[in-house]
């Protein structure tokens, strides 16, 4: 068993998604039409189980500018759409701020299980289903390593394509953020601020795809990126598993460092084995020299921009190290013996759509491929330890 496996099993199911006459594609199409009539002007998402849905889905590479994360107390109208998605944790929260949200006149589209305690709950019309038999959802039957959030985000990117293509195709172009790593990057925030959650009229002409396009080659990409992590990359993945079993067998400690939208909140969840400490904030000279010894192991998750404080332990100290890296094609790294580094699989940019007369893509992918090699290891280190089985 793999999560990485597992993922893209479920992920495959959801090309059903794609279809001109599915829910995803009709409610995209309905909601483009309210949004362009100006029936609603406002677009959230929540995250009242704090999994990191909302943190993915916000200030993103490739995704809505105008997206933004609502919180306690809500301030809502028949103007505004949010985007929910139930994880299986906390539902009687999750209950009482579903249906907080109806109740104020505001539209809520669900991605949850049709079995699920809070979609019977609160029954609303707009509905996604994540075909999960159970929520939560783990991927062994010891309950560790939950899969929800990965699944629920997956769904949520295909909606906001097909809702972004919808727009479109009736004449308005919704603004995509720029990866601030790329050059212009930030520059190009900045200008389009003040656009709101559309470009002025004018500013691109981008051309429509076929209803259900952007939701099909996005699936495409997906699957096409785990096929090739679990082709090229496993493994490299059962080494750092080796390596981090060496150093608890020895009494060391794994320490985890993240640039991800997604990770620091997984820590957080039920299902977590706990094999990895996390490090939330940036190792200083001070600290890397402390921790960064033998046999503790250094991991760093996150894009083709290496931390030079760590780097420098690495290199020049020999500290033992697991790198999962995404972007690397404008930035390969090279280190010394006794290190592991993983290709998360993603191109510089993250974002993966081309929109035909837009002038950068949309909708990344990183959060997705970052969440799955998190519970990839934890699951692959599991196994050698022990308390699952292979």
């Amino acid at each position: 068993m793999s999560y990485l496996r597992e993922i893209q099993q479920y992920s495959s199911q959801y090309h059903q998604l794609a279809e001109p006459g599915s829910h995803l594609v009709s409610h995209a199409a309905t909601l483009a039409d309210h949004f362009v009539a100006g029936a609603l002007k406002r677009l959230w998402v929540i995250d009242e189980a704090s999994t990191g849905f909302a943190r993915e889905l916000t200030n993103r590479a490739g995704g809505l500018a105008g997206i933004r994360s609502l919180q306690y107390p809500f301030r809502l109208s028949k103007e505004d759409l949010v985007i929910g998605a139930d994880h299986g944790l906390e539902p009687d929260r999750q209950i009482r701020a579903y249906s907080d949200i109806l109740n104020s006149g505001a539209s809520l589209l669900l991605i949850a299980a049709k079995n699920s305690a809070v979609y019977q709950s609160v029954n609303p019309p707009l509905f996604l289903d994540n075909t999960l038999q159970e929520t939560p959802a783990y991927l062994s039957n010891q309950r560790f390593c939950p899969m929800d959030t990965t699944l629920n985000i997956t769904i949520a990117w295909c909606f906001i394509a097909e809702w972004m293509n919808a727009c479109v195709s009736r004449g308005r172009i919704p603004v995509i953020n720029a990866s601030a790593f790329q050059q212009g990057g930030a520059e190009r925030v900045a200008l389009y601020q003040s656009h709101g959650l559309f470009h002025n009229k004018g500013t691109f002409d981008v051309t429509p795809l076929p209803a259900g396009m952007y939701c099909q080659l996005y699936l495409n990409q997906l699957d096409n990126t785990l096929q090739r992590i679990i082709h090229t990359q496993n493994p490299l993945i059962a080494k750092a598993c080796s390596t981090y079993q060496q150093a608890l067998n020895q009494k060391g400690i794994l320490f985890f460092k993240a640039d991800s939208h997604l990770i620091c909140h997984q820590f957080k969840l039920s299902g977590n084995p706990r094999f990895f400490h996390a490090l939330e904030e940036n190792l200083t000279s001070e600290n890397a020299g402390k921790l960064l010894v033998h046999p503790n192991v250094y991991t760093h998750l996150g894009y083709f921009t290496y931390p030079d404080i760590p780097l420098y332990f690495v290199n020049r100290q020999g500290a033992t190290s697991v790198w999962l890296q995404g972007g690397m094609e404008n930035n390969p790294i090279a280190l010394k013996d006794n290190r592991v580094v993983i290709d998360q699989g993603w191109v510089s940019g993250d974002a993966v759509l081309n929109l035909p007369g837009y002038d950068i893509r949309a909708i990344p992918e990183s959060g997705i491929i970052q969440n799955c090699l998190f519970w990839e290891l934890n699951y692959q280190l599991l196994k050698l330890t022990g308390p699952v089985k292979p």
